[in-house]
């Protein structure tokens, strides 16, 4: 038996995640060698005090609202945080918080197992612009704008709203970048994007298609007044 115990009290310890053991009113009572190392908090900072010191205030209410919705009808909860560290440093983890259960049955601690998937998210975030994002500009890409036009026809057939897609075309551009170098033209286009980007309302699109060539949607021209 302790020979066996001895194994699980390693394997906790030196486990890839963090773990974390707190009362019925998330105080903590144990964490083990990766918590210490992921949040900056030294061991004996860290038992007693209140899983509360970890909150970034970016982890919407109704994250903890369903946490504890479940756990206190002895449920196990999964889902994610946005954290922040003791430096102030902030990262995104991947919980799942389930109730530890005395032999009565009775719920006498919760156990957090915890993994950081900043990276993660910010690899998904990456695929995301590169794939609906101009890499130049930071507008919409023609797949970003023909998904919002055909979003914009559907509701536009049903609303009776009138709608416009505008096509812009840089006259001798490619002059430009042969007598300036790309250098000149990349940062024309870049001025030219945030000038027009600033004339939009709420809810129309610039994008950027290829090369020179832009385009305007602008939705519900039925009520606009400019």
């Amino acid at each position: 038996r302790d020979q066996t115990l001895g194994k699980l009290s390693l394997a906790v310890e030196q486990s890839p995640e963090s773990i974390v053991i707190t009362d019925l009113d998330g105080r903590i009572e144990y964490v083990n060698e990766t918590f210490i190392h992921k949040t900056g908090y030294s061991r004996e900072e860290a038992l007693g005090a209140n899983t509360r010191m970890l909150k970034s205030g970016k982890t919407p209410a109704e994250t903890y609202q369903a946490l504890w919705a479940s756990l206190s009808q002895g449920k196990i909860w999964q889902g994610e945080f946005a954290s922040q560290r003791k430096d102030g440093s902030e990262f995104i983890e991947s919980a799942i918080i389930s109730p530890v259960r005395a032999p009565d049955g009775s719920i006498t601690h919760y156990l957090a197992v915890k993994q950081d998937i900043s990276e993660k998210k910010q690899a998904e975030a990456q695929i995301h612009r590169l794939a609906y994002f101009d890499a130049l500009t930071g507008l919409p890409n023609r797949t970003l704008l023909m998904d919002r036009l055909a979003q914009t026809l559907a509701t536009g057939r049903r609303s009776q709203h009138q709608e416009a897609l505008i096509l812009i075309n840089l006259d001798r551009f490619k002059n430009i970048n042969d007598a300036r170098g790309h250098a000149l033209g990349n940062h024309l286009l870049k001025a030219l994007s945030e000038r027009l980007a600033d004339l939009l309302r709420d809810g129309d699109t610039l994008a950027r298609l290829a090369g020179d060539e832009l385009a305007l949607l602008l939705l519900d021209l039925n009520h606009s007044t400019e």
